[in-house]
């Protein structure tokens, strides 16, 4: 991520990802309730990411509504491992639908 976002590529004297989307991907171990002021993480996603959204924000990029699943832990062989497995397969295949769109929609070649 350091090499793609310096200067003189990213921003500064060229703006090489200018107009490209951020598309961020997250997964929780926690429930959602858990990022919030009275979670036990304190803070909710958004401000956890402040700093992606502001390096899109210095490279011109379009900063796209990032896609979270939350409660995705479980220990291997307990009860529920299926059903995060089987969340796990959807967010992966909602993540894939996003791009494809995203590619679907830019002016520029990928």
């Amino acid at each position: 991520m350091d090499a793609t976002f310096e200067f003189g590529f990213a921003f500064g004297t060229a703006h090489m990802l200018e107009g490209k989307t951020l598309l961020v991907s997250i997964t929780t171990g926690g429930p959602a309730d858990a990022y919030s002021p009275e979670g036990y993480n304190k803070f909710n996603m958004a401000d956890l990411l402040t700093p992606f959204e502001a390096i899109a924000h210095m490279c011109r990029m379009v900063w796209a509504e990032p896609m979270v699943a939350h409660g995705m832990f479980h220990e291997p062989g307990e009860a529920g491992s299926g059903r995060v497995e089987a969340e796990a397969v959807e967010h992966g295949q909602a993540v894939g639908e996003s791009v494809k769109q995203l590619l679907n929609a830019s002016k520029y070649d990928v």
